[in-house]
C-alpha cells in the first residue's frame, strides 16, 4: 500500500504522471526483453522445453505484473484522464 500512496502523491502533488508512465513502460519493456524473452528463445528447437519455459516465464511475468498492478491502475486513471 505504501507504493500506491507514493504514486498518488507523486501524481497529485508533483504532477509526475507522465514521467512515471514512461518509467513503468521502460521497466516493463526491459523486463520482457532481458528477463523473459531470452530463456524462451533459447528453447526454440525442442517443443516440450519451449512450452515448459514459456509457462515458467508466463508465471513469473504474472507475478511481476501483480506487484505493480495497483500503481498502474492509478497511473492509468490519472495520466489518461488529462
Amino acid at each position: 500500500m505504501q507504493s500506491y500512496t507514493c504514486i498518488v502523491r507523486l501524481c497529485d502533488e508533483n504532477d509526475a504522471a507522465e514521467d512515471l508512465f514512461v518509467l513503468f513502460k521502460k521497466y516493463l519493456t526491459n523486463y520482457i526483453d532481458k528477463e523473459a524473452y531470452p530463456p524462451i528463445q533459447s528453447k526454440l528447437g525442442d517443443t516440450r522445453e519451449f512450452l515448459a519455459e514459456y509457462i515458467n516465464q508466463f508465471k513469473q511475468f504474472t507475478l511481476f505484473l501483480q506487484s505493480i498492478k495497483k500503481m498502474f491502475e492509478y497511473l492509468d486513471r490519472y495520466y489518461l484522464r488529462n
